[in-house]
């Protein structure tokens, strides 16, 4: 999916203490490939249906791909 500005879901800490990527460890898809959302809403959405209470995780964040490139 091309999406103009894209939303990305990271975790900055894992519950095994783990870190991924700059410290971030990035929500990915079956091909292991950087899930993108058209919006944060549309994210937030679909970590509900998949169980994940996203208000609750105080690592859970989300970006665009501006903000991505710059950390």
């Amino acid at each position: 999916m091309r999406f103009d500005n894209p939303i990305y879901v990271y975790r900055d800490y894992t519950d095994d203490g783990v870190t991924g990527v700059n410290g971030k460890q990035y929500l990915l898809d079956d091909n292991n490939q950087l899930m993108k959302f058209k919006s944060e809403n549309k994210a937030r959405k679909y970590l509900t249906s998949h169980d994940i209470d996203i208000d609750a995780d105080e690592y859970m964040h989300f970006e665009t791909e501006q903000e991505q490139e710059i950390s």
